[in-house]
């Protein structure tokens, strides 16, 4: 059985020493090659792709606005450094 955690076992213990540790240097990249949007999960059941996504999008944009869209492959150069310049 089980003891009930105390007090003190959610104490940070005196061994562990983050005195050197660094931030993550790789957060800022990461993030320029990204753009995480949440969607409804009945959206998703409907799109459960991202290629899916992307093309109603696309055709909704050109609908809507007339433009024409250019579609760039997920993990491109020019992909990523769109999604980071807007």
């Amino acid at each position: 059985m089980k003891r009930a955690a105390s007090h003190d076992d959610c104490e940070m213990r005196a061994e562990y020493d983050f005195s050197s540790a660094v931030k993550n240097p790789y957060a800022e990249r990461f993030t320029l090659g990204s753009n995480i949007v949440m969607i409804e999960p009945e959206i998703f059941a409907a799109f459960p792709r991202e290629e899916a996504v992307n093309d109603a999008l696309a055709l909704l944009m050109r609908k809507q606005y007339g433009a024409r869209v250019a579609r760039r492959r997920p993990g491109s150069k020019a992909a990523a450094q769109g999604a980071g310049s807007r």
